[in-house]
């Protein structure tokens, strides 16, 4: 066996390196805590190449003097700490001091600051961790640092990051995370040239979170309900405002960006019966509480924390959330508008005699392409078909029987598959049929959202979608599946580039084949009908015919059953009969 020995200092600043700093996003989260931590009232962060051939961090702070910038770039300096005391009750963003050395490590760094109240400035330059030049300059007040060729030195680590593209919408992402967090400073982004965030210093928390989201959506709401435990302060849309992910759902804790899924739980606990099942909502949950009931020294990038009364936390978010929701102007809305349609959950048809099968149209389509899109029954009698419809309960379950079972079918798992099942055969055969739109969709997108667009460009137009910039961040749909119907293609458009994003950051672990299914998946869930909508007996009957032609017909392409059958021995023995 190899002997034990002592790394030499080179390694280990590697090995830290690699702690914190992974892409260039880290690095815009370092820099920028940094920032805050230094008094900071406007932040600029320019990236260029995705971060990874030039990265600049400046703020207006209160900068440094020339023994400290020196010092800064030693591995455990830092200014935020002096005993072992102190991280019982941090209160710092950065405090570990490992930041700068770290970034210096694994690339070419300058720093160029000057302390408030002095008349002249220092520059710092180090290649890989060793300082290159050090002298006075005439500067702002404040602090500049700019990177440089990142992961030059380890090529190994350089090759996994993602396409310039990914890594800049990760780094936007960490800059609005961070300053959103701080609830005060501004902040300007600019990527090759190009504004991709803009926090203005007028502007309201409401009105920066409203700029991030993107015009989706209509308004923001808040609510904050305080208690000995924790301030909770609360930044949502409208429950019926939601995404297919939680990538709309951001927690923070004492003014720091944290992935906490017991808080995630805890909003989604105050939602209670507001979600659609595999909805999530546009929410920012910022949760104020003593520096030593947590611990944020859990990891290397402090985006975990320890709640030292966990359960407490728990109940004072959930309440917050539901008692907001309950105060807000439009639930009493959603609320009437449920009581007026509540009759026409439980729909009883005519008897099968009536079914005019042969005019039979497909479900959720516009009235006006209904016939265009008509399926004929299926002459074969299939599982399906052979079933008599008898109506609709609760306006979610289509409500059959045939001889021996009662069939309860979800119209909406249903609906997903057969229309899932029409893309995928499209998709097979080499394109998905498109539909050219009479008037041109205009949708406005976030910089993050627009940089999706431009890089899948080709990818959309392989599922049906053309969308051609026309002004910043504004594109035109001009084309849409034309399985789908043309209602809701906003909606859909702004699903599919989040999709999009999971996908790319899923990397290699997620294949090429299950991708696609993803985005197809996605866009039968927008196509297909929902708990609600009322099916005639005909719609019912072409939906029914429908399931008899597609393959894995008993399923959702999300894997939930679309049917349940009670048979009529089950029926007997519930009522005791013999």
């Amino acid at each position: 066996m190899r002997r034990i020995e002592v790394l030499c200092s080179a390694v280990i600043d590697l090995i830290a390196a690699g702690e914190v700093v992974d892409r260039p996003a880290a690095i815009v989260k370092e820099l920028v805590e940094n920032s805050l931590d230094a008094g900071a009232s406007e932040i600029r962060v320019e990236i260029e190449g995705g971060g990874i051939e030039r990265l600049v961090v400046s703020d207006d702070g209160g900068g440094m003097g020339e023994a400290d910038a020196q010092t800064c770039l030693l591995r455990h300096a830092t200014s935020k700490l002096r005993t072992a005391d102190d991280l019982q009750t941090i209160s710092s963003l950065g405090f570990r001091g490992e930041a700068l050395s770290s970034i210096a490590a694994v690339s070419e760094l300058q720093i160029t600051t000057r302390l408030v109240g002095e008349s002249v400035g220092t520059r710092v330059s180090a290649v890989a961790g060793r300082v290159t030049e050090c002298g006075q300059v005439g500067c702002p007040p404040g602090t500049l640092v700019e990177i440089k060729n990142l992961f030059f030195n380890t090529p190994a680590r350089r090759k996994f990051l993602r396409s310039p593209a990914t890594e800049q919408a990760h780094a936007v992402d960490a800059a609005a995370r961070t300053l959103l967090a701080a609830r005060g400073p501004a902040l300007a982004m600019i990527g090759s040239g190009r504004l991709l965030v803009d926090f203005s210093p007028a502007a309201t928390l409401e009105a920066r979170i409203g700029a991030w989201w993107g015009p989706r959506i209509e308004r923001v709401y808040s609510h904050t309900r305080a208690s000995p435990e924790a301030v909770v302060s609360l930044y949502f849309a409208r429950p019926d405002e939601t995404r297919g992910d939680n990538k709309g759902l951001w927690c923070f804790v004492n003014g720091r960006f944290v992935r906490d899924r017991m808080l995630q739980r805890a909003v989604i606990e105050g939602y209670r019966s507001l979600l659609e099942h595999g909805r999530y909502p546009w929410m920012m949950a910022f949760v104020d509480v003593p520096p030593d009931s947590i611990d944020v020294n859990v990891h290397p990038q402090k985006l975990e924390v320890r709640f030292r009364h966990s359960e407490t936390i728990f109940h004072a978010v959930a309440g917050c959330v539901n008692a907001g929701l309950a105060l807000t102007p439009w639930l009493e809305d959603v609320s009437v508008s449920h009581a007026r349609i509540a009759p026409g959950l439980h729909r009883v048809w005519p008897s099968a005699g009536t079914r005019e099968l042969g005019a039979a149209y497909v479900p959720g389509a516009p009235q006006a392409d209904r016939s265009q899109a008509a399926l004929a029954p299926d002459s074969a009698g299939g599982r399906f078909s052979r079933l008599t419809p008898l109506g609709q309960a609760l306006g979610t379950f289509l409500v059959c029987c045939d001889d021996d079972e009662l069939v309860l079918i979800d119209q909406h798992a249903a609906h997903e598959r057969v229309v899932f099942e029409a893309l995928r055969r499209q998709e097979h055969a080499g394109s998905i049929a498109r539909q050219d739109l009479l008037f041109p969709d205009t949708i406005e997108l976030t910089p993050a959202l627009a940089a999706q667009a431009q890089k899948n460009s080709v990818a959309l137009v392989s599922f049906g979608f053309d969308l051609a910039p026309v002004g910043p961040n504004r594109f035109a749909i001009r084309s849409v599946p034309a399985a789908l119907p043309s209602v809701g293609t906003r909606e859909l458009v702004l699903d599919l580039l989040d999709e999009l994003g999971a996908i790319e950051r899923g990397g290699a672990a997620l294949a090429a084949a299950d991708s696609r299914m993803r985005v197809l998946s996605r866009c039968a869930c927008h196509a297909a009908v929902r708990a609600g909508d009322s099916l005639n007996v005909a719609e019912t009957a072409a939906l029914l015919a429908s399931l008899d032609r597609v393959d894995f017909g008993v399923h959702c392409p999300h894997g939930r059953p679309v049917f349940q059958a009670l048979s009529r021995q089950e029926l007997y023995r519930m009522f005791h009969r013999s």
